[in-house]
């Protein structure tokens, strides 16, 4: 989805900024999803999925919220493999998930303090890593 703004007024100002053609903050233009699964007559399954999104402003009016017209930083882009394999015994379920398979790191956001814009300046939040965990389902 591509999103672009036309004008902005700074909140709580009557101050009117030209951002003409910017992209709304953390908002990729493009993302994709794409999933594989399979479940085997013996019910063993297993599935492995995607999902990628490509980078995006990490703020909507850079200058205002970092106090530099020339800092714009960037959310990084990111394509993440997950996996999952288990088997259904009918009552039971036993289950193994790696998300993240790829342990890939990447920025997820700016951090930004509204009211103190500058003391935030320069920090950043990635997000998780590998995640590994096996499950056991009951049905009863």
């Amino acid at each position: 989805m591509q999103t672009r703004l036309t004008s902005y007024v700074i909140p709580g100002t009557d101050i009117e900024r030209d951002l003409s053609g910017r992209s709304f903050a953390d908002s990729p233009e493009w993302t994709g999803n794409i999933a594989l699964e399979y479940e085997f007559d013996s019910g063993l399954f297993a599935n492995l999925n995607a999902n990628y999104q490509n980078s995006s402003i990490a703020y909507l009016d850079n200058e205002r919220s970092s106090g530099r017209a020339d800092f714009d930083p960037k959310n990084d882009g990111r394509l993440l493999i997950n996996a999952q394999v288990g088997y259904d015994f009918g009552s039971y379920l036993v289950r193994f998930d790696v998300r993240n398979l790829l342990d890939e790191q990447y920025i997820n956001r700016y951090l930004l303090d509204i009211e103190n814009p500058t003391s935030s300046y320069g920090q950043h939040q990635l997000d998780r890593s590998r995640q590994i965990s096996l499950s056991l389902q009951a049905h009863f």
